[in-house]
């Protein structure tokens, strides 16, 4: 004959307490967020950083160049110049 191990029923799932401190609310402020070494607040930070300087380089492109990448041509459409040097027209 086999035994069978009863074990013992879970105790039901204590929902979390709303009051309590985490990553996110653990203390205000920017300070609080620069100055952090919890993992992931800096991790939060970096992917904000990361996202704000995409958008911010994107804007210095168009600012730099503002008819790259239009419909019209720029980066890709073939380029004839205008003038040519002397030493390209001699012969």
């Amino acid at each position: 004959m086999t035994t069978i191990a009863v074990e013992p029923l879970p105790q039901p799932y204590e929902a979390r307490p709303i009051n309590r401190a985490d990553y996110l609310n653990h203390a205000y402020g920017v300070r609080s967020w620069l100055l952090t070494l919890d993992h992931k607040r800096i991790a939060l930070l970096y992917l904000g950083s990361i996202t704000l300087f995409f958008f911010v380089g994107g804007a210095f492109r168009r600012a730099a160049a503002p008819g790259a990448g239009d419909a019209e041509g720029g980066f890709s459409s073939p380029r004839t110049p205008t003038t040519r040097c002397s030493r390209c027209t001699a012969s």
